[in-house]
């Protein structure tokens, strides 16, 4: 990539361009930065001006990187960190070693947010993935344990930050099969039932939310993963209630139906969570918050 001419770009300028690529928009790279936005856009007006090419095209959200402002960015983002990093001194604030750890539910991480990290790719943290249930998660976020953590239970507390990520919902599904598609209720009630757990935490909820009645608690079995769930429902053991984006492909290419079409079946929001007094005193945890909330809720509205 050449130049237009040979004059050396000041460090800042650079600095704010990886700014802007990672915030997705003058304004909030000028908070970051703390500097106004019109320095903001003539630091990046500088560098489109030294290499001949626009950096960024403006966006309904924000601003979106050109190739050249992505090649520029990939080529200068760990250097950039890696001089902020001695000026900050290698005791303070983020230390460079320490990775950012993230918990959530394995079928969400695998589908939604392994998918999202790899489109951001440029400037991550290195990264710690925990997998489990949403309120263990939550309580290993309160101890410290965890610096961020999908859930799918509402965050509560003064001292925790959330981003609302997606609105899931719940589909009732089985195999084809089973005939049971627009059948009555006394016919799905009786269907076998693959479940979570004993307690039918997913299932119930349908139930008293559709068809205002609670299930027969005998599941014919419990997995305690929905992934497996899942793969059961395809096979024919049972019906099952699940998350739509586990099972709309399947649903899609008839491995299975979805017994009871509701208009607004129930639906859960999934949340990224984090103590905000971490999110303060560690930039990267902050900055890999902002960019997965960002990534993740987009791509999910693009389906």
């Amino acid at each position: 990539m050449g130049s237009s001419h040979d004059r050396r770009l000041p460090l800042d300028y650079l600095r704010t361009v990886v700014a802007v690529y990672r915030t997705g928009s003058f304004s909030a790279a000028s908070r970051r930065l703390r500097i106004s936005q019109p320095t903001v856009t003539n630091h990046v007006r500088l560098v489109e001006e030294h290499f001949g090419q626009p950096l960024f095209v403006r966006t309904a959200a924000g601003v979106s990187p050109t190739p050249t402002g992505h090649e520029i960015v990939v080529q200068t983002v760990h250097h950039i960190d890696s001089v902020e990093r001695v000026i900050r001194g290698s005791g303070a604030g983020d230390p460079s070693g320490r990775p950012v750890t993230l918990g959530g539910p394995p079928e969400y991480v695998a589908l939604h947010v392994l998918p999202a990290l790899s489109r951001i790719r440029v400037g991550l943290p290195r990264i710690d993935v925990a997998l489990g249930e949403s309120a263990d998660l939550m309580s290993r976020l309160e101890a410290g344990e965890l610096d961020l953590v999908i859930t799918t239970v509402r965050p509560r507390g003064a001292d925790i930050t959330s981003w609302p990520l997606a609105d899931e919902e719940f589909w009732l599904v089985g195999a084809p099969e089973f005939g049971l598609a627009g059948a009555p209720f006394s016919r799905i009630d009786a269907a076998p039932l693959i479940a979570y757990n004993r307690e039918l935490a997913i299932i119930r909820r349908y139930w008293n939310t559709v068809f205002e009645s609670e299930p027969r608690f005998d599941p014919v079995v419990t997995i305690p993963d929905l992934t497996s769930i899942r793969a059961a429902a395809v096979a024919g053991l049972g019906i099952t209630v699940l998350p739509s984006y586990l099972v709309v492909d399947d649903v899609n290419a008839g491995r299975l139906v979805r017994i009871d079409e509701v208009a607004e079946p129930p639906i859960n929001t999934i949340f990224l969570a984090a103590s905000s007094a971490l999110l303060a005193a560690r930039p990267r945890v902050a900055m890999l918050a902002q960019m997965l909330a960002n990534e993740v809720k987009s791509s999910w509205e693009a389906e």
